[in-house]
């Protein structure tokens, strides 16, 4: 029976700190002390504990900047898209509404179809928009939040802009055949 291999050695936290703390400009939690290039665990102004926890998967300050400007433009780009599909559903849907016209769209399948998946993805560009907001301003505040927070609507976005086109060649050519 072979022997198992001796456990890995573990870091400890004052190895793990020097290691997280190496260039980087990491305020203390209690007192606000710049921990730059810090060898220990512990702050030497206040003496509290630095606790590092889950940095795999939470943004790490060197990719604060990249985070802010990723879902920067990404809620700019959702807005223009709420803009659009505001002037291009939601008023001209407002202006029928209005007239008394409303007949119009429920008599014809086909704007029937075409306003029903107008509606649907101008919602989802609204939700889109305001999730990605939310996020940007908690980056924004300094808060840490998780790669997975940011991707996750940015990755949404990019998928709603590819499949939108489908949807309105969908709607064209249910009624074509």
């Amino acid at each position: 029976m072979p022997e198992a291999p001796p456990p890995a050695s573990q870091a400890t936290s004052d190895e793990l700190a020097a290691l997280y703390l190496r260039d980087r400009d990491t305020p203390c939690p209690k007192c606000n002390y710049n921990r730059r290039d810090g060898t220990t665990s512990t702050c030497p102004e206040c003496a509290t504990e630095l606790v590092l926890v889950g940095t795999n998967s939470m943004l790490v300050p060197k990719y604060d900047k990249l985070a802010k400007a990723g879902l920067l433009i990404g809620t700019l780009l959702a807005l223009s898209k709420v803009a659009v599909k505001s002037y291009t559903t939601a008023f001209p849907l407002l202006r029928i509404g209005l007239s008394g016209d409303i007949g119009y769209i429920f008599n014809d399948d086909q704007v029937s179809l075409y306003y029903l998946v107008s509606i649907c993805t101008y919602l989802l560009w609204v939700v889109l928009f305001v999730i990605v907001l939310r996020r940007w301003l908690i980056a924004r505040q300094g808060k840490t939040i998780s790669s997975k927070k940011i991707i996750a609507p940015l990755m949404a976005m990019l998928l709603l802009t590819a499949c939108e086109p489908l949807f309105f060649t969908f709607a064209r050519i249910h009624f074509i055949y």
